[in-house]
């Protein structure tokens, strides 16, 4: 089967909706989509993106800004901008997309097979640890109990492997990337952000895994940032959140 895996929508439904449609065009018999959480945070459309994830995910997580958003966490954790971002966002929510985002409050990692799905780590994951270095990538190898782990949380698609002898390379996902797994390994896939990307390429991106062949791949799709951007400025949301739909920084 294939696995459609989803991460940092951020109420950003141009993107989400261009990745629906890529999904939908590629796929070949039965499928699952998988979020990984921040659903909201940053973007104009909360309520749509909510919508969209309770219909189309067969697994969702929440992430940190989806926290933030419920309640569940410090707000001054985030910077200004997030911080103005999420308030925004509590103020939009309609009662129905609340509790959609509410009945996941309790999920913050789950494991299905040979894959377990956070948002940002397996290693004390209600902390949001990014994993972006060896010591990081480190402590999250050694709490997986499955070959595989997928997260999101720092917008950048990632491939981390730990070999047997305990080796840990990084490799960093260039447009289209795809990596064949072995069980005797581990591996930890960042699958990027589908809205609000922050590896220089300005394209939602997602992953696809196909556990009969082994596969994780990086897939980008080229939406309509611009109309994106139009409505963060009607809203009266921070400039900059704008800005970098444009730099995919």
């Amino acid at each position: 089967m294939k696995y459609f895996i989803i991460s940092d929508v951020h109420a950003n439904l141009e993107a989400f909706e261009a990745v629906l449609v890529d999904i939908n065009a590629s796929a070949t018999g039965e499928y699952r989509i998988v979020s990984l959480g921040d659903i909201v945070g940053y973007g104009p459309d909360p309520n749509r993106c909510i919508d969209l994830t309770t219909q189309e995910a067969f697994v969702s997580v929440l992430g940190n800004h989806d926290y933030a958003v419920l309640g569940l966490t410090e707000i001054d954790l985030f910077n200004s901008v997030a911080t103005e971002a999420i308030l925004w966002t509590r103020d939009h929510l309609t009662k129905d997309a609340w509790n959609d985002l509410n009945r996941l409050k309790d999920r913050i990692m789950i494991s299905k097979g040979i894959a377990t799905f956070t948002h940002a780590s397996p290693f004390e994951p209600s902390e949001w640890h990014y994993i972006i270095t060896y010591g990081f990538a480190k402590m999250a190898f050694s709490v997986m109990r499955t070959p595989l782990c997928f997260v999101g949380h720092s917008h950048q698609p990632i491939f981390i492997v730990e070999a047997p002898d305990s080796t840990i390379s990084i490799i960093h996902c260039q447009e289209q990337s795809t990596i064949t797994y072995n069980t005797s390994d581990k591996y930890i896939i960042n699958v990027g952000s589908v809205g609000q990307p922050r590896d220089g390429i300005n394209k939602a991106c997602y992953a696809e895994w196909d556990d009969e062949a082994q596969t994780v791949s990086i897939k980008r799709v080229p939406y309509n940032f611009k109309k994106t951007q139009q409505k963060i400025f009607a809203a009266g949301l921070p400039t900059a959140l704008a800005m970098r739909l444009e730099t995919g920084l």
